[in-house]
């Protein structure tokens, strides 16, 4: 029929924010977390260790996040 099409329609693009926040996100590795991963689960584990039992919120949370 003459109204069909051979091809997909072209997707409307995406904003701005969004384009730019996906290429933040591979750019740090986001979408591939092992690297943190790596790093962030022998950190804990040291943590819990080293209070003997659940550690305080502070160094828990600033060496999660030194960690990644």
């Amino acid at each position: 029929m003459a109204y069909e099409r051979d091809f997909p329609p072209i997707p409307a693009p995406e904003p701005l924010w969004r384009e730019r926040l996906r290429q933040y996100w591979t750019l740090v590795r986001g979408d591939r977390p092992i690297g943190w991963l790596l790093l962030l689960w022998p950190t804990w584990w040291g943590l819990w260790l080293a209070a003997k039992g659940m550690p305080p919120i502070w160094p828990l949370v600033v060496f999660s996040l030194g960690s990644g």
